[in-house]
């Protein structure tokens, strides 16, 4: 039989199978790569397939059917009653392995190849039932003609209401897809119903879902899987190995790549490009000219604006909501339910946590990361390293430095400056317009008011209460329970015991040190490398200077003044407008009356009681009161 009966007679049993039962094509459709694999593999395994071809034809069509076929084929002679219907279905559908290899390009060659090898492999090394091949008809004249549709596959198309545009090509595999869906029994056929637009190009091996719409000047390449009622519209591309899928809506000039995957019911607006290896979940969304970068992932039920920029392996969580213009930099990790407004920007490496309100505007460093419950106002910037604890609060126009660790409940008003590498303790409340500097130390609840300025290296303890317009210098360090006043200063380089107390608008110079439970009435002033000890207490409106030293359990009342380089010992009492000269001693348990004047130098003994008025020159006063002026 010469290769134009071989034709004919090909043409008429698919004729003839096609009346007689559609679902039978597709069981000979396999045939067709079988009987082509006949030189390329050998004898021994070409005898194994030809076992598994004559049992698969002997369960599609039964001894009644295939007697019925025969006598019909010999009645119009185009087959002789010695010749076998099986052997000859395998010459009938018989395809050039080689000559077929020539026609498809080489992706699709590697593609097949390895699928081919893979089956032999398991033919050969296994004894179960083993998947088939992918199907190849692409020289079957019964659907194609030299690469051009015949009227019965123009028919066939019509009748699954596959509807191609004009300048439209389909690739021969892909319609190869559609036909066998068409040709299945017809309890499982569901309607196809599909819309390709104009000048439209479709891959090989792509499976096209039922009630599919694709709008003009479409681009799909090999492999690629979209899902049923899914929506394509104008000038979208979409590369290699993507999938689809169902329900999806591509708006114009959007870009899938390449092993991109949706889930169902995903809308991509238009000028959108999700890149290679990226995934979509279930009922996402994603705004117009958004760039979702390499790998990436959204998870289900998120909601993306339009004109955001997610660069590669980013991870978005589910139920999500980011607004516009957001930038998610590359392997940052959104967990699910955050929100995040316009014009917010996420460094690399960052990571958001759960029911987390990013405002807008808000600039979040890289390898920063951001615990559950935050909410960050608008205005904000998280420099790098930075952490923040849960259920912290950052207000509006909020600057925080590089390395930055915030805790657990902390706040942080608007309108602030934090420095770099600071620590803030949990539950601290940091007011408005304050400002630390770098490598500040802030405990357990500490509250500071308005306008309060620490300096760089500062440490203040747990329950410290800072009041309005206060001022620490550098490497100041505030015990537990320290409370100052309102316009307070702390010099440089001075320490505060704990429970200590002072006033509005004292000034404590540099390098002091005052002990534990000190008391510091209003405008007190104190300069510089001076000394306070355990529980004394200084009323309002005094002075001291340079280089005192004052023991514990001292009482100095209202309006007293201490010379430079005096010392004072424990258990001492000034009355009221005191003035101590400098370089005067005062030793334990001494009595200063009201508007008494020590002149410069003189020492005054253990248990001595001056009496108000007095004036005291230079000499020893030992165990006598000193008369009234």
């Amino acid at each position: 039989m010469d290769s134009k009966q071989y034709t004919q007679v090909q043409e008429r049993i698919f004729q003839i199978l096609q009346e007689y039962d559609p679902g039978i094509c597709s069981q000979i459709f396999e045939e067709i790569f079988y009987g082509s694999i006949h030189r390329f593999t050998g004898k021994i395994i070409y005898q194994r397939i030809e076992k598994r071809c004559r049992y698969r034809f002997k369960l599609a069509i039964s001894e009644v059917d295939r007697e019925k076929i025969m006598k019909l084929l010999e009645s119009e002679k185009i087959l002789s009653p010695n010749d076998d219907f099986q052997k000859l279905s395998l010459q009938v559908y018989y395809c050039d392995f080689y000559d077929l290899l020539s026609k498809l390009s080489v992706s699709i060659i590697l593609y097949y190849i390895f699928h081919v090898l893979r089956w032999i492999g398991d033919i050969i090394f296994s004894n179960k039932n083993v998947p088939y091949p992918p199907v190849f008809i692409e020289k079957q004249q019964c659907f194609f003609k030299e690469k051009r549709l015949t009227e019965w596959g123009k028919k066939t198309l019509s009748e699954m209401n596959v509807r191609l545009g004009p300048n439209t090509t389909v690739h021969e595999s892909t319609l190869i897809i559609l036909l066998k869906r068409f040709l299945s029994p017809s309890e499982n056929r569901l309607p196809v119903c599909i819309t390709i637009g104009n000048d439209c190009t479709i891959g090989a091996g792509v499976k096209l879902g039922n009630q599919l719409t694709i709008g003009n000047a479409v681009r799909i390449n090999s492999f690629v899987s979209v899902g049923a009622e899914s929506l394509i519209q104008a000038s979208v591309t979409v590369r290699s190995f993507a999938a689809l899928g169902i329900h999806n809506v591509i708006q114009c000039t959007a870009k899938i790549g390449w092993f991109v995957q949706t889930s169902a019911f995903v809308a991509i607006k238009g000028f959108c490009s999700v890149r290679s290896f990226a995934r979509v979940g279930l009922r996402c969304a994603i705004g117009e000219s958004s760039r979702l970068g390499l790998g990436s992932s959204i998870h289900r039920n998120t909601s993306i604006g339009d004109y955001c920029k997610f660069k590669s392996f980013t991870k978005i969580g589910q139920r999500s909501i980011l607004g516009n213009s957001v930038v998610i930099g590359a392997f940052s990790n959104l967990a699910r339910n955050v929100v995040i407004d316009r014009d917010v920007s996420v460094g690399v490496f960052g990571t958001v946590q759960s029911y987390t309100h990013i405002a807008t505007n808000v600039n979040v460093g890289p390898f920063s990361t951001i615990m559950n419950n935050v909410l960050i106002e608008k205005l904000s910037s998280i420099g790098w390293f930075s952490h923040c604890g849960e259920h912290c609060i950052i207000k509006h126009d909020t600057s925080i430095g590089w390395g930055n660790h915030i805790q657990t409940e902390a706040i942080i008003s608007g309108s602030g400056k934090i420095g770099s590498f600071c620590s803030i303790g949990e539950k601290a409340q940091i007011a408005e317009n304050t400002i630390l500097g770098s490598f500040v130390r802030i405990k357990k609840a500490v509250v500071t008011e308005q306008s309060v300025v620490l300096g760089p290296f500062s440490t203040v303890g747990n329950d410290c209460l800072i009041r309005y317009k206060s001022t620490l210098g550098m490497r100041v360090v505030l015990m537990n329970n320290v409370s100052t006043g309102t316009d307070s200063m702390i010099g440089n380089f001075s320490r505060l015991g704990v429970k200590s107390e002072i006033g509005n608008n004292t000034v404590i110079g540099m390098f002091s040190t005052l002990g534990q439970q000190i008391m510091l009435g209003n405008n007190v002033g104190i300069e510089y490398f001076s000394t306070v000890g355990l529980g004394t207490y200084i009323q309002e409106y005094c002075k001291i200077g340079k280089r005192v030293t004052i023991g514990c359990h001292v009482r100095i009342a209202p309006h007293c003044e201490i010379g430079d380089k005096s010392r004072i010992r424990n258990d001492v009492v000034l009355k009221r407008n005191v003035t101590l000269e400098p370089k005067v001693t005062v030793a334990n348990k001494v009595l200063i009356g009201e508007y008494s004047a020590i002149e410069k130098g003189i020492y005054i003994k253990s248990g001595s009681v001056i009496a108000p008025h007095a004036s005291a020159k230079k000499i020893k006063i030992k165990w006598f009161k000193l008369a009234a002026k």
